[in-house]
């Protein structure tokens, strides 16, 4: 008793009081209430899923511990905010990214349809269409089988009579006519785009899967769907399987869609 009057002589009634009723806030709270605001992030990527869930785990743990402190630490309150906080937005993550997922799914299949149907119809130019980025397209109220005509028609006569002579300015219009030949050529001269062009009219398809579905960034989106095509090949059902990627870009409030690869599924 003497010692402990001796060393509550050196402390004031106020400061004795300070020192008793000090209590420190747990850190595990306290880093739960950080990953639960850093899990905004989640909004932006699936992989970036487990920081709610980090952080729920955390303010549970925070939760236990303080409890089991018998009042020696305080941040209950900070815990459960991290927790309120980290389900908030692991549940908007999730359902935007089901409705998101719904949405470019059911978009991608409907320009996937038409892009097949333009090739089974043998408009092998409007497919082509398709398959290249919005600026790059030809400009609306084009004939676009008198475009690839004159241009496919004109590249191949005068090639070298082109490269010799100076290109007049850079323009959109004349730089989409000089890259359409290449691109038209790369676009049917790759596999299975050329046996698709071989196989002729005589087919149907059918809708398999969604392959995959991916954001590149804020303005890219990517979806793959395979079809299967069933033709015939002297005189016996066949079947070939295509992987379509389709890319969706926003751009002014626009969601522009192109297939930007043809392929083959992956074994």
């Amino acid at each position: 008793m003497i010692a402990t009057d001796a060393r509550q002589a050196e402390f004031s009634s106020n400061e004795i009081d300070t020192l008793e009723a000090y209590r420190p806030v747990n850190r595990v709270a306290i880093a739960s209430l950080i990953t639960a605001l850093a899990s905004a992030a989640a909004l932006l990527n699936p992989l970036l899923w487990s920081l709610p869930a980090v952080a729920v785990v955390m303010a549970l743990i925070a939760l236990f511990q303080i409890r089991k402190s018998n009042g020696e630490q305080r941040g209950a309150a900070l815990a459960k905010v991290g927790f309120g906080v980290a389900v908030f937005f692991a549940s908007w993550s999730l359902s935007w990214y089901l409705t998101d997922y719904y949405v470019l799914t059911k978009q991608a299949r409907v320009y996937g349809d038409e892009w097949i149907n333009l090739l089974r119809e043998g408009k092998i130019y409007e497919a082509h269409q398709l398959a290249l980025p919005g600026s790059q397209r030809a400009k609306s109220g084009t004939s676009i089988n008198e475009l690839y005509d004159s241009v496919l028609h004109e590249h191949h006569d005068d090639h070298e009579k082109a490269d010799n002579q100076p290109k007049p300015p850079a323009r959109e219009e004349e730089a989409m006519r000089r890259e359409l030949p290449m691109a038209y050529r790369e676009f049917i001269g790759g596999e299975p785009m050329r046996q698709l062009v071989a196989i002729g009219k005589s087919w149907q398809f059918t809708f398999v899967r969604v392959v995959s579905v991916s954001r590149g960034d804020l303005h890219n989106s990517f979806v793959n769907l395979e079809y299967e095509i069933g033709y015939t090949e002297n005189e016996r059902p066949a079947k070939l399987h295509i992987v379509l990627r389709m890319q969706r870009t926003l751009a002014a409030r626009e969601a522009q869609w192109h297939v930007s690869t043809v392929s083959r599924p992956q074994s």
